[in-house]
């Protein structure tokens, strides 16, 4: 069984979120910002810090005020969390690889999966269940969400269509070198270095991966470049996240981890379409026109239900992973993806080699 990772972007808007509007915790981020040395420094695979030492004193203290039943109830729910994001993550893998082996249309699975997302963003916008991004300065906005949103299309359909062509497995082996991206794009965008040693050990993620590749009987050059491009727009993303979230307070509000992906799923996905009707837009006609020509033991129907499901499994399997991840205090030590940290005990990278669903 696959465990869902997290991504490096993902862990850095979800810990931009538990800041919140603390004086005390924005106070010492704004040093961060403004710091010179900072933007050398070794905070692992994606260069953005927060107080750990802080953020953890204020969770324990909070719990602890609360009474022991609280806190217990406190981590039974985090667990519950951990246990739904595990299963919507093998949900989304059987449902996708299921229907891409019928389809053999990774580009349409792709969109209509970020489009399914759609209905998740209104209800939540619609019903009050989430607060309305308001924007302040269009110009930042649609440069930021642009750029992004190209690193989400490059993440999201170079992950499915490395899945179509091979194993699941071998697909997740090729993205565990995301760290190594992160680092080198660090060094060429930010000029954030970390220390000598912590390069070394990513030479043992390449050397595995390598090893895994050679090893690999369902090898085929499309997975391998396709989950490359993956690793590449999800550290690009990274990087223009951390940009973003210095212009926050000009861009708008409401702007928080979760509703930030909202926006990049419907601008990719808008993005994304045209691409998907020159690759395959004529293929995906004429799959639905003759599918009782189709050798497969799936009904019409039940690949529809297969599409459907995993797109919402997609949306929901990233849901899930940021509500994990703003969890304060007992999240760290807990997290199903390998996390750099500092030689400093009092704060932490927010990064990872981890991903969710993509």
């Amino acid at each position: 069984m696959l465990a869902p990772e997290v991504s490096t972007y993902e862990r850095s808007l979800a810990s931009i979120a538990q800041i919140g509007s603390n004086p005390a915790h924005w106070k010492y981020s704004n040093f961060l910002a403004s710091n010179p040395e900072n933007e050398k420094n070794e905070y692992g695979t994606f260069p953005i810090t927060i107080n750990e030492a802080y953020s953890d004193q204020v969770g324990e203290n909070s719990l602890k005020k609360k009474g022991p039943y609280y806190e217990l109830y406190e981590k039974v729910k985090l667990l519950m969390l951990f246990m739904t994001w595990y299963a919507l993550n093998v949900l989304y893998n059987v449902d996708n690889k299921i229907a891409l082996n019928v389809t053999k249309l990774p580009w349409f699975i792709s969109c209509i999966q970020l489009y399914i997302g759609w209905l998740f963003i209104f209800v939540y916008w619609v019903t009050g269940y989430k607060k309305v991004p308001k924007i302040f300065s269009y110009d930042l906005f649609l440069r930021n969400m642009t750029i992004q949103s190209i690193c989400h299309i490059m993440v999201h359909y170079g992950a499915v269509i490395s899945m179509s062509s091979t194993t699941v497995s071998f697909t997740h082996v090729i993205k565990a070198c995301e760290p190594v991206f992160t680092a080198i794009l660090s060094i060429i965008l930010l000029k954030q270095y970390m220390k000598f040693n912590k390069y070394i050990s990513l030479l043992i993620i390449v050397g595995g991966v390598i090893c895994a590749s050679v090893k690999e009987i369902h090898f085929t050059w499309l997975a391998f470049i396709c989950a490359t491009i993956s690793n590449l727009g999800s550290s690009m993303r990274s990087i223009y996240a951390k940009k973003m979230m210095t212009q926050k307070s000009l861009i708008g509000e409401n702007l928080n981890a979760s509703n930030i992906y909202s926006l990049i799923t419907i601008f990719s996905a808008v993005m994304s379409l045209p691409l998907v009707l020159i690759f395959e837009g004529k293929a995906s006609y004429n799959f639905f026109l003759n599918y009782e020509n189709t050798q497969t033991t799936y009904t019409y129907n039940e690949i529809m239900l297969k599409i459907f499901l995993s797109g919402i499994w997609y949306y929901l399997n990233n849901e899930v992973a940021f509500m994990c991840l703003e969890k304060p205090s007992s999240v760290p030590s807990c997290t199903p993806s390998s996390e750099g940290k500092t030689d400093r005990g009092n704060e932490r990278s927010v990064g990872g080699c981890g991903r969710t669903s993509d």
